[in-house]
């Protein structure tokens, strides 16, 4: 978004400049395009300070910008946050917030969309261990081409509550894959992770710069 209205800021200057747009046009596209940029910085910025006061706060290792998928916990796409700690993983919004333990965990899988084209639901129920599902809204994403995700990765977890009832979150995150492989390992969670993953992706490389 944040490339699309610098994008639409410059071409405005640069065609306002050689007289190919008026001079008011120009005016209320750059203003325009500039509170919009402003608005999405500011928030941004906001969204990562809250992530590191949080992460402080629940004694953290690592905390990403997630947005999970229709499914419980939440009813719908929401945009969320995902930490972990040695306790295991918390899921939280604005307004509220789920836990999985370490212990309750069963398979954490890590993937890129192009590699979650390749895979069909029974296959992916195969990987996660679960019963027969359908995977609709992640494959209405993957079929909308979102540009949200397709740079980045998604995480599948299933686990067991206190009732032994399993349960399934479906993340979306921004955060690219050979950053999640560095936390993941450092975590410790490697035992109960599939990659599912182009093969370079997973070879070591340079340090990931950490995700807060």
């Amino acid at each position: 978004m944040e490339a699309m209205l610098l994008l639409i800021i410059l071409s405005s200057l640069f065609l306002t400049a050689i007289s190919c747009l008026p001079p008011f046009a120009g005016i209320f596209l750059i203003s325009g395009a500039s509170i919009w940029l402003v608005i999405q910085v500011r928030d941004r910025l906001n969204q990562k300070k809250r992530l590191i006061r949080r992460r402080t706060e629940l004694r953290a290792r690592w905390g990403i910008l997630i947005r999970h998928l229709n499914g419980l916990p939440l009813p719908m796409d929401t945009p969320a946050s995902l930490y972990y700690s040695d306790q295991g993983f918390v899921l939280e919004t604005e307004t509220d917030q789920w836990s999985i333990t370490t212990e309750s965990l069963d398979r954490l899988l890590l993937a890129t969309v192009d590699q979650l084209r390749k895979i069909s639901d029974q296959q992916l129920c195969r990987l996660l261990r679960v019963n027969s599902k359908i995977f609709y809204a992640l494959r209405e994403k993957i079929r909308q081409h979102d540009s949200a995700i397709r740079r980045g990765s998604i995480l599948m977890m299933t686990y067991y509550d206190s009732q032994d009832r399993q349960g399934i979150w479906i993340l979306m995150t921004a955060a690219r894959p050979v950053q999640l492989i560095r936390l993941i390992e450092a975590s410790r969670l490697t035992g109960k992770t599939i990659f599912r993953l182009h093969p370079r992706l997973k070879k070591p490389g340079a340090a990931a710069k950490a995700v807060i």
